[in-house]
């Protein structure tokens, strides 16, 4: 392909990710445009990776059967005299036929009524099922609603931070509700926790660094 265009939906799909994800994503388009070779894709891009390749992979349908009609059409022969004095139809055995235009062709995916732009959402709790509501509702409120795939990364980064732990992710979103936070966050109890666990830590390691300082000076 030598060209590759983008759709403004493209524009909802990567609002959650970020600059370095969204560069590799688009190079990878490029690169699979051109060489028709897969990206090795290690971060949330991936998720969008079967949405871009199949964006891509139409247009290269598309590209090359507008080509292949060309090369068609350029080596037709020329009508004959003898179809050329082929008397019209008239008026009163009907108007000229018209041919059809080509549907295009119907993909797996459409047949069965899935959209390639939905992820697959994954089965939670009622509980974690309310909180994500709630937080939804809060986006809205504030004028920036979550597509599903917004909703999509926010569940696997709930994952990400506290896994298996349904009870700690839905303690998550009360507090980005609570705050008016956009994302979600460790719990701030959990922060303080680890602070004052690395504290404790480092009086021990200092208090055992002296008592080896005090044997040593003995000696």
């Amino acid at each position: 392909m030598k060209q590759l265009k983008l759709k403004t939906s493209w524009q909802t799909a990567i609002e959650e990710l970020s600059d370095a994800e969204c560069g590799r994503l688009f190079r990878g388009m490029l690169i699979y445009a051109s060489s028709g070779e897969a990206p090795k894709l290690g971060g949330s891009e991936r998720i969008l990776w079967a949405k871009a390749r199949a964006e891509i992979d139409e247009q290269r349908s598309v590209s090359e059967k507008r080509a292949e009609a060309g090369r068609v059409g350029g080596s037709k022969p020329k009508q004959t005299e003898a179809n050329e004095s082929k008397p019209k139809q008239t008026e009163a055995n009907g108007s000229k036929e018209k041919t059809p235009p080509l549907k295009p062709p119907v993909k797996e995916n459409q047949k069965k009524g899935v959209s390639k732009d939905t992820p697959k959402e994954k089965a939670i709790s009622p509980a974690l099922d309310d909180a994500v509501r709630s937080f939804k509702e809060m986006r809205n409120r504030m004028r920036k609603p979550m597509t599903p795939l917004a909703v999509d990364l926010m569940l696997k980064k709930l994952e990400q931070l506290a896994p298996g732990n349904e009870q700690r992710q839905v303690a998550m979103l009360m507090q980005s509700i609570e705050n008016g936070w956009t994302g979600v966050y460790e719990l701030k109890q959990e922060l303080k926790r680890r602070e004052r666990n690395t504290l404790k830590n480092y009086d021990e390691t200092q208090q055992a660094v002296k008592e080896v300082e005090l044997d040593v000076e003995e000696l």
